[in-house]
């Protein structure tokens, strides 16, 4: 048959490491060392190790990047609690030959223990110098609605799973997410769209981060002034873990805003003031929707004509000016009026508004 060991270690075994009779044995960064008088003997088959650790010269093994003959500089105790739920043999020299010397071509992200290592991988089961990975975590991706969102029938959201130890694929698609409307709603469960994976797999299929596409339909069937307020997106169901088995907090992942409206928008000519010499001209905007508004409610104007300048700008947003329009309560069917000053005649923009304040 064939055996295939990968960052593997094996030592201080009393009389022998590895006795080979026979079929084929292949060795990638595994440390044998310290195995009574024999570390490794092929008496007929096939043996072939790379980038691996031999503390006694093996016999019948080929290959290339080997070390051979030097001391591995494990812990004279043996089998210890070095961490993780298994117990393994540290490497307690930093001047260890083993130390960076390794590959990784399963794409492993822990040691044995489950540590992280912060260098090139070394020989062996155990890495010299990792570290406990941090907990799991889970970050949400979710824009708020805004007017331009009015009357859109799904909305979209993100939320990446991540984990320096790899995140267990298994547990995400068991993960339930949940949107929680303002005032209380009945909570909406959200549906899976994709799944996109961060990186390569582990031999297990786990990733290190694994980014879910959720969406739900809003409460009305479609975004309305009606369903204004703050959402929480919450994670629940079945724990989402990591490689260790270290589940991802359940409970409030985030917040989006939704502050949406139909907004009906007429702008009049422009009349040129000869005293202050300034073009002046009157904005409505009608509440169309089918719920009140409370303002301020902010006028952005993208695409000005270029040379022409909005003289009563209240400031610039994304580069843009805009005016603030302080309305307390806009009722449905009620309009509020402005005015807008320039400098020239000819001018050209497209509205954008925004409820409440600017990019909400």
């Amino acid at each position: 048959g064939s055996v295939s060991m990968y960052n593997a270690t094996i030592a201080d075994n009393q009389a022998s490491g590895v006795i080979q009779i026979g079929g084929n044995v292949t060795l990638v960064s595994t440390l044998v060392a310290g195995n009574g008088s024999v570390d490794y003997s092929n008496n007929g088959g096939s043996a072939v190790a790379t980038n691996s650790l031999f503390q006694a010269a093996p016999t019948g093994v080929t290959g290339a990047n080997n070390i051979i003959g030097q001391d591995p500089n494990l812990d004279p105790n043996g089998l210890q609690a070095n961490g993780g739920p298994t117990q393994t043999i540290a490497i307690v020299s930093a001047t260890s030959p083993a130390i960076g010397a390794g590959t990784n071509p399963l794409n492993l992200f822990t040691d044995q223990r489950g540590f992280v290592p912060t260098a090139a991988w070394g020989i062996g089961a155990y890495q010299y110098g990792a570290v406990a990975p941090a907990a799991p975590a889970a970050t949400l991706s979710a824009a708020n609605v805004t007017v331009a969102d009015y009357g859109l029938t799904s909305y979209t959201f993100t939320v990446t799973y991540a984990s320096t130890a790899g995140i267990n694929a298994a547990s995400v698609a068991g993960a339930v997410v949940q949107v929680d409307p303002p005032g209380g709603g009945t909570p909406i469960t959200a549906t899976v769209q994709n799944v996109a994976d961060g990186g390569n797999a582990d031999p297990f299929g786990d990733y290190q981060s694994i980014t879910v596409t959720y969406s739900i339909t809003p409460p009305g069937g479609s975004w309305s002034s009606a369903d204004n307020g703050l959402y929480t997106i919450s994670l629940g169901g079945p724990p989402v873990v990591d490689s260790n088995g270290v589940a991802i907090a359940a409970g409030a992942l985030g917040t989006f805003e939704v502050e949406t409206a139909n907004f009906n928008f007429t702008k009049f000519g422009l009349i040129h003031n000869f005293k202050t010499r300034t073009w002046n001209g009157v904005v409505k905007i009608t509440n169309n929707g089918d719920a009140s508004i409370t303002g301020p409610i902010f006028l952005v104007l993208t695409g000005l004509t270029p040379g022409a300048t909005l003289l009563n700008a209240t400031g610039t947003y994304n580069g843009n000016s805009y005016i603030e329009i302080p309305a307390g309560t806009l009722d449905v069917g009620q309009a509020i009026s402005r005015v807008l000053s320039f400098n020239q005649a000819i001018v050209n923009y497209t509205p954008v508004f925004y409820i409440g304040s600017l990019g909400a």
